[in-house]
């Protein structure tokens, strides 16, 4: 029984304490306030004597108001936009180079000619004695035909080297002989009598 009476007043002691804790802070932030409502108060009231001072009037005479109107020109000044400045100076600028087209088809390949030793050219030889055909190719001669006349007679061509024969004729009525050189002379069979033939 008297413990519990020792906690109740314990308990009421406590409360008393924390009362009293609040009555002290509440009176404390009561009167900062009303402080700081005072201080603005006062400011209020020094900034409106500020502005209802005395005025002061200009000596010359009644104020005059002065209109601003805009001119009746317009401005003319035109305004250009702003141009970038151009440079004289030439660029290189390397211009690409391309081979012409050709419009002509391409040439068949040529047929190779032959050498000049290897063209070949024929002549023949009349004469009172008889007829001889021969041939040159390049350096190289050939009888073709060897036909004597009436009355004439003729040997076997004789060959004195690839590009030179002889050919002897004899007249069947007389003494008479003529005898025959046939050369190739740059590529082309060359004729040469010696003797009495008419």
């Amino acid at each position: 029984m008297r413990m519990r009476r020792a906690l109740l007043a314990g308990v009421a002691a406590w409360l008393a304490v924390v009362l009293v804790g609040a009555t002290v802070v509440w009176a404390v932030i009561s009167r900062a306030g009303q402080e700081l409502s005072s201080g603005d108060g006062f400011a209020r009231a020094g900034s409106a004597a500020t502005s209802a001072g005395p005025r002061t009037t200009s000596p010359s005479g009644p104020l005059v108001k002065r209109s601003h109107k805009p001119s009746g020109k317009p401005s003319t000044k035109a305004t250009s936009p702003s141009t970038p400045p151009t440079s004289s100076a030439p660029t290189d600028e390397a211009t690409p180079t391309s081979p012409p087209a050709s419009s002509s088809p391409p040439k068949p390949p040529s047929t190779p000619k032959p050498p000049p030793g290897s063209t070949k050219h024929t002549a023949t030889w009349i004469e009172s004695p008889g007829r001889l055909t021969a041939t040159c190719n390049g350096a190289k001669l050939t009888i073709n035909s060897l036909i004597p006349n009436d009355g004439w007679e003729s040997e076997k061509p004789e060959k004195k080297s690839d590009s030179v024969f002889e050919v002897h004729f004899h007249s069947e009525k007389s003494d008479k002989e003529v005898e025959l050189t046939i050369a190739c002379v740059a590529g082309r069979p060359d004729f040469h009598t010696h003797g009495d033939g008419d």
